[in-house]
């Protein structure tokens, strides 16, 4: 379940839907819109640690709600959203990953919620880590992993369709760049082992 939006950016939607309104349809241009204002939202915020993660979920959700209610291309918006974030970002590498990761899972289940292709938004995701990665002293390839593992890793909370719907997106190198994704944890052999227990118990 997605939690409930922070509402100290109850403006953010409206200001990504004028963004998005000024791109015009020119994807490259969605890009930098969307960057500029998420951007500029958390570096104004001031926010820090956890509080920055609800920033950033915040931010998630009206970036994926006025792009579904605009029609954008979920990818070019994803992009932008995970540029923003990382544009915005100024921590150590493991946890400019982690924020990397907790961003790209926000928007994956926000874009769900608000019926936008989560399959778009996903390699778009990838392709802005990728973007910024060396700028931020970071391994692209790492980059790119932690952002698509995020994506998986909340599609997953969400529902095993969309969990298979973002892997498959991934299937495909994005810039260039093959994302190793882990694998999916085969279910417990509990039924296997039932009847052999129900028999020792029935002795």
């Amino acid at each position: 379940m997605v939690r409930k939006h922070d509402r100290s950016f109850a403006k953010a939607e409206s200001g990504i839907a004028d963004a998005l309104r000024g791109a015009n349809g020119d994807a490259q241009a969605a890009v930098g819109a969307v960057a500029d204002v998420v951007a500029r939202d958390l570096r104004e915020s001031g926010r820090t640690g956890a509080a920055l993660l609800s920033a950033i979920s915040a931010l998630a959700f009206g970036v994926a709600h006025a792009a579904a209610a605009a029609g954008g291309d979920m990818g070019s918006v994803a992009e932008g959203f995970i540029l923003g974030v990382m544009l915005a970002g100024e921590a150590k590498e493991q946890l400019l990953l982690a924020v990397i990761a907790h961003a790209a899972g926000t928007l994956i289940k926000h874009a769900a919620e608000a019926g936008g292709d989560a399959a778009s938004a996903t390699r778009g995701l990838v392709e802005g880590a990728i973007s910024w990665a060396e700028e931020l002293r970071l391994d692209p390839g790492e980059a790119a992993y932690a952002a698509g593992q995020g994506a998986v890793d909340a599609a997953e909370e969400v529902d095993s369709r969309l969990a298979a719907k973002v892997r498959r997106a991934l299937e495909e190198p994005v810039a260039g760049i093959k994302v190793l994704l882990k694998e999916k944890e085969p279910l417990a052999a509990a039924a296997d082992e039932t009847p052999a227990n129900d028999a020792e118990a029935s002795a």
